[in-house]
């Protein structure tokens, strides 16, 4: 899986939203791909942040609790395949060139967004490099809806891929309760016991002095027969937020994830 669709998916869930579902949006066409989240919008801290390298706009509970993904740095994975990425969110619309001299961290301001606009909320234009396309394509294909079961506030990813690849996939998320979830991809559901312990008194990490307590979550797959909730065995993988790799756990075969 490509490492900056995966940041651009969390800083999308990073967000604020005012809506009551909260969504992206991920269009591919041979030489772009564009981002629309219903967010509430960049503040003038959230273009500070996504300038810099480091400087994040967590603060309080989220950034005790070890919430990844901070604006600055994560933000800058779009670069493996982008060299101008355009953004137009509330009132600001600018670049990044990185073919510019400390274009990556300096923007330039644009008169107008050259991608299809959203009434509101933020939109993500990035101008791909040659040959960069057929990877993002097979990557977005790749993605599922587990991916949302550990995110915070995202509730949907369209994911659209036009031209020879044509496909259109919605993945959603609903929780019935604190311990049910309905995964969904377009149509078929999968529903999941889900348990949540929060570990507190961490001991001291020097790269993360602010992090006093972690998440973790077991989500297991289950099916439902003659009212009976029977589980489905098969292997899953193992989050941090978002996937890292594949796992065989030997209780239920479970999905497992940490804060870091």
């Amino acid at each position: 899986m490509s490492h900056f669709l995966l940041e651009l998916i969390q800083n999308a869930d990073d967000s604020e939203y005012t809506g009551a579902n909260p969504a992206v949006a991920l269009t591919l066409t041979a030489s772009r791909l564009q981002i629309d989240s219903n967010e509430r919008g960049f503040s003038k801290q959230d273009v500070e942040a996504i300038c810099r390298l480091g400087r994040s706009t967590k603060a309080g509970n989220a950034k005790a609790r070890g919430y990844v993904g901070e604006k600055g740095i994560g933000f800058k994975a779009v670069f493996e395949v982008a060299d101008e990425v355009f953004i137009s969110s509330g009132h600001y619309c600018f670049k990044f060139d990185k073919r510019r001299p400390l274009g990556m961290v300096n923007p330039a301001w644009c008169d107008k967004f050259p991608g299809s606009m959203q009434a509101s909320g933020t939109s993500i234009l990035l101008l791909l490099r040659e040959s960069c396309a057929g990877r993002i394509e097979r990557d977005m294909k790749a993605l599922d809806s587990r991916t949302l079961m550990f995110l915070r506030r995202l509730r949907r990813i369209d994911v659209r891929i036009s031209g020879m690849w044509k496909s259109s996939t919605t993945l959603t998320r609903q929780d019935l309760s604190p311990s049910i979830t309905i995964l969904a991809e377009n149509a078929k559901e999968t529903r999941y016991f889900v348990w949540r312990h929060v570990a507190k008194n961490l001991p001291t990490e020097d790269k993360r002095l602010d992090i006093k307590e972690s998440e973790v979550v077991l989500a297991f797959p289950f099916a439902m027969k003659d009212s009976r909730r029977e589980p489905k065995i098969e292997a899953q993988d193992i989050y941090a937020f978002l996937p890292i790799r594949r796992c065989g756990l030997p209780v239920g075969r479970g999905v497992i994830t940490f804060a870091t």
